[in-house]
């Protein structure tokens, strides 16, 4: 079930859209009488999107490590619990076969365990010896870019790792599948991911990329991905 226009989630909650600068509309690709719900974006939802997540990082690097990951197991429990919602979004809205859409969100679920294990193998803080060590600290802001064919893993494989990392995300869905991160959105909505303030979710298009100055940006789509690092942080990650 695609949702009506619930606007952007910014701060643990929604917002919605009162001055659009433009509206998504969209049929689905196994019945082009299907119309699905348009989306209306505010570029201004960029702007406050960043700016709570520039506020929300601080404080979501202090939480610890341990915290973090207590936070992200939370959120994998919440996409299980959403599996059914978010295959059927994903095959209605970017025309998967059923199969493919289940297989994709199992895939977010192992995703997030994955991440916890032998990613965070790689990423630990290490002492060698009494002179050398290494400690691993978060860029900031993470900027996430969503691509339309696998429109909810791909993202989702860049916010878990920075979130764990003590970083914040603003994501950006594609343009094509906006209700599928509307859905997805519903794991950040919980009280405890509203204390916690890490994650946006605003859509739009690419023309929002000079709103990005001086965070980092992460697509699964070359064409944004060059909007992006030409006009926000100087370069694509």
């Amino acid at each position: 079930m695609i949702p009506d226009d619930t606007g952007s989630f910014i701060r643990g909650a929604w917002v919605p859209v009162e001055a659009p600068d433009g509206v998504l509309t969209r049929a689905a690709p196994a019945d082009l009488d299907d119309a699905l719900p348009p989306y209306a974006f505010e570029l201004s939802h960029v702007d406050d999107a960043v700016a709570s997540a520039r506020a929300a990082q601080p404080s979501w690097d202090a939480l610890g490590l341990d915290a973090r990951i207590g936070f992200l197991t939370r959120l994998r429990d919440a996409i299980a619990q959403h599996e059914n919602a978010l295959a059927l979004a994903i095959s209605r809205e970017m025309g998967k076969v059923i199969r493919e859409a289940r297989a994709e969100v199992k895939a977010m679920i192992a995703k997030v365990d994955i991440t916890l294990t032998e990613g965070l193998s790689l990423v630990r803080d290490a002492t060698l010896d009494a002179r050398f060590s290494w400690r691993w600290r978060p860029h900031g802001v993470l900027a996430v870019l969503g691509p339309f064919n696998f429109p909810l893993h791909l993202p989702h494989g860049h916010i878990v790792p920075a979130l764990l990392m003590g970083n914040t995300v603003v994501f950006k869905p594609s343009e094509i599948t906006p209700g599928c991160a509307a859905v997805y959105a519903r794991g950040w909505s919980s009280p405890w991911a509203s204390r916690a303030g890490c994650s946006t979710w605003c859509r739009g298009t690419a023309s929002w990329a000079p709103r990005w100055e001086g965070i980092r940006a992460s697509t699964g789509c070359s064409s944004p991905g060059r909007t992006a690092s030409e006009r926000s942080c100087g370069g694509s990650t």
